[in-house]
């Protein structure tokens, strides 16, 4: 066979199908290749036969007839054999083909090595690339570590300084309330004995010294007033100010607050009106002394303010609640004045604490500046709010809109309140009250244990109290207790301990809770007199069982109408007591009068009603007496000496000291609820003024002491 050589395109023979060839290499622009091949067999050389295979490229081989010649054009680059082979005419394939080795080589740019050197730029870029993001990482990792050791570092300093704020605003409660406690005792160490010298000797007194003296007493009274204001800005800042909400009859309460202020508005010769728009039947659940030094503060801000001949008025109607608000009907307060108005620049700070003006022409008419800011915390404490409108020189609107809560109850509470207020003493002792005078007690010098470390209080009160009681001093609870443990005559007799709060060595709680868990004691009344006016001390006060809560400043006449009735009801339980124990044992066939068996009837009823949770009305009873509701009345009154709502009001409160003596409800809310009392705050009254007693007091003293 003969093949031509690539690179000069000429034709040679091989001799041979075994001869050892070259490999031909193709350069990338000359890939083609032309082949002459022939038999050495000679014998008739036309029939000869031959068939090429490119060995890696074709899978079968390719007849070529008798044709001598192979001619490849543009062959694909790579490395692969070129086979040829050949049979004469007898058929006879030769034993082995030919094989050429071939490599044709493609351009630089399209070989593996040039890629490669292509990519390795894009290499070198990524891995320096994905270092710096190592390094960058790393970057933000410390950047974050350091800011979240800033960030805690800051943290705990506003944690530190919360805890220091939390700690100063304790320290400031305790001020407000110590500092109450150092106010409240002079102002009372002023007004009380003014007060009862202006009792005792106003008749005597020139005109002149009288003035001079209501003039003490007045400004005693106001200082009291703006301690109170602040110590109440402090527990509405410190979430600590609650609700005492009581039934109130609306329109005599308005009236009431209305008038207080007539004689004011006379002198000042202001037209000073009052409107009344709303249901005079009304008997809402109001906190009535927070809800009075709102409506105080406008009114008298309204007097200040305008000028002779001006006009003040106040407005009391039901109103439609705000969008914001629920509930179907709420009530305003408004108070109109025709006085100078509040400048504009003014109007935005007017709730403001301590603010007064913005103008340097305008003087300031004296006061503290935190009237109206405590009117505005008192009416969002009552879920209500405070508004004004002014325009400079015409006067100004105040508004104020609270929810209207109305009390619905199955007693006559304002005809019956009204009607015990108005009763004769005998009267009101024939209803199953009890009313005592100061004077009215017992022949005898009734003795009182009064501890009290502060020496003037000690001289008021020996003043107030030593013509009608033989008193006993101590200094502090640790001397009280001393003299109630050992053998003094002078204490042996108590009908009543009066005692202060705050004192070294022994306060007036640890000592109250000492006197309450003896049994030889335990039923001598306590009253507490103090300058702490704060609902939580209070209520632990009642819980250990104290049986009054007298605070500073106090008037005299208080003190001595509260002293009276506890021991008062005092002696009634020791001769109640001893009848009890001295009575001879005589035992009759018991025989019922009719009276008494109809009476029975009632009372099984009542007590029926009230243990099912039913509506103890007067009807009811009347039908369980078989007769009409106007028998019933006249046969109730005679047998008992009650109307039918008197009888059924001992009904309820005799069976709430019977639930409260044995414990049967944990909260006074659900004995009142379960004796048919529709609030606790009506309840609490009623009772304490049937006993003399707070019903708390009950829940306060162990169950041997009832």
């Amino acid at each position: 066979m003969k093949a031509a050589d690539p690179e000069s395109d000429a034709d040679y023979t091989i001799q041979s199908a075994f001869d050892h060839l070259p490999v031909l290499v193709l350069p990338p622009d000359r890939r083609h290749l032309r082949v002459s091949f022939a038999l050495s067999n000679y014998v008739q050389p036309d029939r000869n036969q031959f068939a090429y295979m490119l060995e890696g490229i074709d899978k079968n081989w390719t007849s070529i007839g008798s044709q001598h010649e192979l001619a490849f054009n543009d062959l694909p680059p790579g490395s692969y054999n070129l086979l040829i082979k050949g049979c004469d005419f007898q058929g006879n394939w030769t034993a082995k083909p030919v094989r050429i080795s071939i490599r044709a080589r493609d351009f630089f740019y399209k070989q593996p090595w040039f890629y490669a050197l292509c990519l390795l730029p894009f290499l070198a870029f990524g891995w320096v690339w994905l270092q710096r993001l190592r390094s960058e990482k790393r970057r933000l990792e410390k950047e974050v570590q350091r800011r979240t050791h800033q960030i805690q570092q800051d943290k705990a300093l506003i944690e530190q300084q919360a805890h220091e704020l939390l700690h100063l605003d304790e320290v400031k409660s305790r001020f407000f309330t110590n500092i109450s406690h150092e106010l409240r005792t002079p102002i009372t160490l002023i007004t009380a004995p003014v007060e009862r010298w202006l009792q005792k000797y106003n008749g005597d007194a020139h005109d002149e010294q009288r003035r001079s003296l209501q003039s003490v007493l007045y400004n005693g009274r106001k200082l009291a007033d703006l301690v109170e204001e602040l110590l109440e800005l402090s527990r509405l800042e410190a979430d600590k100010a609650e609700l005492l909400e009581t039934p109130t009859a609306f329109y005599p309460y308005c009236r009431q607050i209305f008038s207080a202020f007539e004689s004011q508005a006379q002198m000042k010769r202001i037209r000073y009106t009052f409107h009344y728009e709303g249901d005079s039947n009304w008997y809402l659940n109001i906190d009535r002394r927070r809800l009075e030094k709102i409506i105080n503060n406008l009114i008298s801000n309204a007097l200040k303010f305008t000028q002779p001949d001006g006009q003040v008025q106040l407005w009391v109607r039901p109103e439609q609640p705000p969008p914001t608000a629920d509930g179907p009907l709420w009530v305003t307060i408004r108070v109109d004045d025709s006085g100078r108005g509040i400048p504009p620049e003014d109007m935005p700070h007017l709730f403001e604490r301590y603010f007064q003006t913005n103008r340097i022409d305008m003087a300031r008419e004296g006061g503290t500046g935190i009237g109206l800011a405590l009117a505005k915390e008192l009416a969002l404490l009552m879920k209500g709010d405070l508004r004004v409108e002014s325009e400079w020189g015409k006067g100004s609107v105040f508004t104020l809109s609270l929810p209207l809560k109305i009390v619905q109850t199955a007693l006559p509470t304002p005809e019956f309140d009204q009607v015990l207020e108005s009763l004769t003493d005998e009267e009101y002792e024939l209803a199953g009250m009890e009313i005592v005078s100061g004077n009215g007690l017992t022949s005898n010098r009734d003795q009182l244990l009064v501890v009290e470390d502060n020496p003037d209080m000690r001289a008021l009160l020996q003043s107030l109290l030593s013509d009608e009681y033989a008193l006993t001093f101590a200094h502090d609870g640790q001397e009280a207790w001393d003299l109630l443990t050992g053998e003094n005559e002078r204490v042996k007799h108590l009908s009543l301990i009066l005692s202060d709060v705050m004192m070294p060595r022994m306060d007036g709680y640890e000592l109250l809770e000492k006197i309450k868990s003896d049994p030889h004691w335990q039923r001598v009344p306590a009253i507490l007199l103090t300058a702490r006016a704060e609902q939580e001390d209070k209520i632990h006060a009642l819980r250990l069982g104290v049986d009054d809560y007298l605070v500073k400043p106090f008037s005299p006449t208080e003190l001595s109408a509260r002293v009276a009735n506890l021991i008062a009801n005092y002696r009634r339980r020791q001769t109640f007591s001893a009848q009890e124990k001295t009575a001879p044992n005589i035992n009759f066939e018991k025989v019922d009068a009719q009276s008494d068996v109809w009476l029975k009837s009632i009372e099984a009823a009542a007590k029926n009603a009230l243990d099912k949770g039913l509506s103890l009305q007067v009807s009811l009873l009347a039908e369980a007496g078989a007769m009409s509701d106007r028998q019933f009345f006249r046969e109730i009154k005679r047998f008992t000496g009650l109307t039918p709502h008197q009888y059924i009001l001992e009904v309820r409160l005799q069976k709430a000291r019977h639930l409260l003596q044995y414990r049967a409800y944990g909260t006074l809310a659900e004995v009142a609820y379960a004796v048919g009392f529709d609030t606790p705050g009506y309840f609490t009254k009623v009772f304490e003024r049937h006993f003399g007693k707070h019903p708390s007091a009950y829940l306060a003293l162990p169950l041997k002491a009832m």
